[in-house]
């Protein structure tokens, strides 16, 4: 469940969800299981899940001991990992993070 929360608030699937869910007359994102179904959840090696697990632990040490302002390296670190598990180039990688 970790691993799914952690590639859930990635850059990536953030992006997808933007540009690919409904939306309503006024531009917000309609969230549902429909927009949900279509994204590709990557397929990832047990330390490569562990990795990302660890990192969303870290995330919620953080908010819990209101030390937020360490988040983002983690989530950095998630996308770097989300990133590779995609196998996408620098240039890829690039308009993911300005399609958002």
């Amino acid at each position: 469940m970790k691993f799914l929360v952690g590639y859930l608030n990635s850059t990536i699937s953030k992006s997808e969800l933007l540009n690919n869910s409904p939306k309503t007359g006024t531009g917000d994102v309609i969230t549902s299981v429909q927009a949900l179904e279509p994204l590709r959840i990557p397929k990832a090696t047990e330390k490569q899940k562990n990795e990302i697990i660890a990192l969303v632990d870290r995330c919620i040490d953080a908010q819990s001991e209101n030390t937020a302002s360490d988040i983002s390296g983690f989530e950095k670190n998630i996308d770097k990992i989300v990133f590779s598990l995609f196998g996408l180039s620098e240039e890829e990688i690039d308009f993911v993070r300005l399609s958002q």
